[in-house]
């Protein structure tokens, strides 16, 4: 019977949810930042790129080479200018430099997440405390394939900023305190919201604007996970029952719950679970029989 228990403990505790693996703030408001009744698709050319660079075609924004530096505006404002997040695709054409530089308002000041620059490799945000993107906490680097698609997520939230590459979190900074501002230069000119390349063409698609509830309006916490389940042998052929208790009550650090408390013999003879007990709330797993 030990060697059963020793099989069920470590599959019940596996199934637990860590509070780490839980979603970011909740999405309040979802923008489509590709218009498809507008001939241009929501974007014009920055105002350092030529008109040809930019065009949009069957829901794919597209930049060319442009000389050197290159990029398109949204036309519109941004949705907001704190706690958001923004999801892409970008696909990297010829060249052989950055083929994303998402510019982004956090706050007052602008930002740009650049992807793939200073040779093709480099990934960070321009600039912290004044240090550009291959200088300062936030830089990495990674290897981009040409003629793929790759999925891009920003968020800004009041103190910090997070971004992911196809799902792996690659920037996570703690920005409270710290100087926000863009790299000096044209690229400037890309405020408040743009897209733009060095020496590269790019393609963009799917790009999405999300506005993320902000600590006012986030609503109540949820509780965390329960860290150990308890695991109860019931009386009656071999059969387990898993039980996970969650104390709504105070009580002091190890204490038992109400509930073990108020487990009569009968209880667990009848197979039976508690219910109603005051100040505590009870989860119960399905039964597992052994062979």
């Amino acid at each position: 019977m030990r060697f059963f228990l020793a099989l069920i403990v470590p599959l019940f505790q596996a199934s637990v949810v860590s509070a780490a693996d839980w979603p970011g703030p909740r999405i309040v408001e979802v923008f489509p930042l590709l218009d498809e009744d507008d001939a241009d698709g929501g974007w014009k050319p920055a105002p350092f790129a030529f008109e040809a660079d930019v065009h949009w075609y069957e829901g794919v924004l597209s930049i060319g080479l442009g000389d050197y530096l290159t990029g398109a505006v949204w036309k519109g404002g941004p949705p907001s200018r704190m706690n958001y997040e923004i999801e892409l695709e970008a696909r990297r054409g010829f060249g052989s430099d950055f083929f994303l530089g998402l510019t982004v308002p956090v706050g007052d000041a602008h930002c740009t997440w650049i992807c793939g620059g200073w040779g093709g490799r480099v990934v960070g945000i321009s600039d912290i405390d004044g240090l550009s993107a291959d200088r300062n906490e936030t830089s990495t680097r990674m290897d981009f394939k040409g003629d793929r698609w790759y999925r891009f997520k920003i968020r800004v939230l009041e103190e910090r900023i997070q971004c992911w590459i196809d799902a792996k979190r690659v920037v996570d900074v703690n920005i409270k305190g710290k100087r926000i501002s863009m790299r000096p230069g044209r690229i400037e000119q890309s405020i408040p919201l743009g897209i733009s390349t060095y020496d590269t063409e790019g393609k963009y698609r799917n790009i999405e604007w999300r506005n993320l509830a902000t600590p006012e309006t986030a609503g109540p916490t949820v509780p965390a996970p329960v860290a150990m389940p308890r695991l109860d042998r019931l009386a009656d052929e071999g059969t387990f029952f898993t039980r996970a208790y969650a104390c709504a009550g105070a009580r002091p650090a190890g204490s038992p719950c109400p509930a073990e408390r108020a487990r009569s013999a009968k209880a667990q003879a009848n197979l039976r679970t508690p219910k109603g007990l005051p100040g505590c709330s009870e989860t119960s797993a399905p039964l597992l029989r052994l062979p």
